[in-house]
């Protein structure tokens, strides 16, 4: 092969590649970043095990045309695809036009049993824009469990009961010391 058509097939590529990435860029730019905005904030700063909150969503359409929701699930940091809960789906099936908003709740029950915990909420909504689902989240504050009043009681008796037994070895090493170290008692010759 000669240089002369090695030199030709490399202009021939750069060119096409140039091409192609002009195109690339300039349909990137053409279509800009639109799509659903996703918020979401809890209505507590902290939960407790057992207790109850609500989630407050909004959605924002920020395509310049309209839109449907089908449906927003919420998996919350405690779901559990084997033993169930902590997931909640909602049927909306809403139209929203250009820059239109949407507000929703959904209420939410901490569990009690030990799967509790901080974390992220993920949020998907299904709409008929792609790309679907949109996602976005939320951290729901779990505060840990202290201990119970039941275990502080038992704690402060277990220290009662090492303090008393400390006492009692202590007097117990004091009187045998005590005892081995009595005078002697000089007898006339």
């Amino acid at each position: 092969m000669s240089k002369g058509k090695f030199d030709m097939k490399c202009k021939v590529i750069f060119g096409l590649s140039s091409v192609l990435l002009l195109l690339l860029v300039s349909s990137a730019l053409a279509h800009p970043d639109g799509g659903v905005r996703i918020e979401a904030w809890t209505d507590k700063a902290s939960y407790q095990p057992g207790a109850k909150g609500t989630l407050y969503i909004t959605i924002r359409n920020e395509e310049d045309k309209a839109i449907t929701i089908y449906n927003i699930t919420v998996e919350f940091p405690w779901y559990s695809r084997i033993e169930g809960g902590g997931n909640v789906t909602k049927i909306i099936d809403k139209a929203l036009k250009a820059d239109e908003v949407y507000d929703t709740e959904v209420e939410f029950s901490v569990p009690n049993d030990g799967r509790a915990h901080w974390g992220e909420a993920h949020i998907d909504v299904m709409t008929d824009a792609s790309p679907w689902p949109y996602s976005g989240s939320a951290y729901i504050p779990v505060a840990s469990p202290g201990t119970l009043p039941a275990t502080n009681n038992l704690i402060i008796i277990l220290i009662a009961i090492v303090l008393v037994c400390t006492g009692g070895i202590i007097a117990m090493i004091y009187w045998l010391m005590k005892s081995m170290t009595r005078p002697q008692i000089a007898r006339p010759p």
